[in-house]
């Protein structure tokens, strides 16, 4: 019984330290890896699975041309197109940096920054911010 409550108080522990856990700002991180729109859109258009392992859940950097901005539940979503592609990376950006986001034009040149969660006709970046 004993053990059953150690185990139980152990698990609440762990979970509430995960859920409160804060976010890794990614604005002042380093950046895993700098590349292009269109050598991120390649790695994952040419080997998804290899590119998984190697850029998800990591901090990416990317320079590239605003494509579109559009409103999103959450704050704005930026795409940048890959060259000759249909697709390319969607940027969700929210709070101030959201706010950043609105003083860039479509068609100007971007740095932009955030945490890789995957391909889905686009590469996605989440919690991203100008750079």
């Amino acid at each position: 019984m004993i053990a059953a409550a150690a185990a139980a108080f152990l698990g609440i522990s762990v979970g509430l330290y995960m859920f409160n856990k804060p976010h890794e700002d990614v604005a002042s991180a380093e950046a895993d890896y700098s590349m292009s729109v269109d050598e991120l859109f390649a790695a994952f258009s040419t080997d998804e699975a290899t590119a998984n392992e190697k850029y998800l859940n990591k901090i990416i950097e990317i320079e590239g041309v605003l494509g579109e901005k559009s409103d999103s539940p959450d704050g704005i979503t930026a795409i940048l197109s890959a060259s000759g592609e249909m697709f390319g990376v969607s940027c969700a950006f929210v709070g101030e940096d959201a706010s950043a986001l609105n003083e860039v034009a479509v068609g100007s040149a971007v740095r932009i920054q955030g945490i890789c969660t995957g391909y889905l006709t686009d590469v996605n970046l989440t919690r991203c911010v100008l750079k």
